[in-house]
């Protein structure tokens, strides 16, 4: 084994233990995780974090819970400067990969109030979902399984299993 990918485990252990300690019962890691350089994980008010095995960061990767519920399944990938912010509910489904510079917000301003509340929608990305370089996916979308979302897409509505999605707003794409 290489010693850079003993020195990832053991950081990650360490981070984990860490996290486990900071939030206790707020948080359910299961094993195996390699959580890459300036990993931030945020748990604010209420908030709980769910992550399966095999969880694999890259630099970078900030997941910011506040009241809210994060779910990320077994065997996925974040890249460089992933960004999750989660105030309603966020389930992440098994291997799904997300590439670099994605940013995944489960809320909106409420423009028309001055009073700083947020408009929530809950967020699933089903199994075996690759999600391209600069994805941005907004509150309520609903992806099925296997789908393939396009770089840059801005994602701002539900689309079912199978699907490949790609533009600004993001569409269904047929070959």
């Amino acid at each position: 084994m290489k010693l850079s990918y003993l020195k990832d485990i053991f950081c990650s252990l360490f981070k984990i233990v860490i996290l486990k300690i900071k939030y206790k019962n707020k948080i359910f890691i299961k094993s195996r995780q390699r959580l890459g350089k300036n990993f931030k994980l945020s748990l604010i008010n209420m908030a709980k974090v769910e992550i399966g095995e095999k969880l694999y960061t890259r630099t970078n990767v900030n997941l910011l819970c506040e009241g809210g519920h994060l779910v990320i399944g077994n065997n996925v990938f974040m890249n460089h400067n992933v960004s999750i912010t989660c105030l309603g509910e966020i389930y992440i489904g098994n291997r799904v990969t997300i590439a670099n510079n994605v940013v995944i917000v489960d809320h909106n301003h409420d423009y028309r109030k001055n009073s700083g509340e947020f408009l929530i929608k809950n967020i699933i990305i089903g199994d075996n979902t690759w999600i391209g370089a600069n994805v941005v996916i907004l509150p309520g979308v609903n992806l099925g399984k296997n789908c393939v979302i396009a770089a840059g897409s801005v994602v701002t509505k539900s689309f079912p299993d199978n699907s490949i999605i790609m533009g600004s707003p993001a569409k269904l794409y047929n070959p």
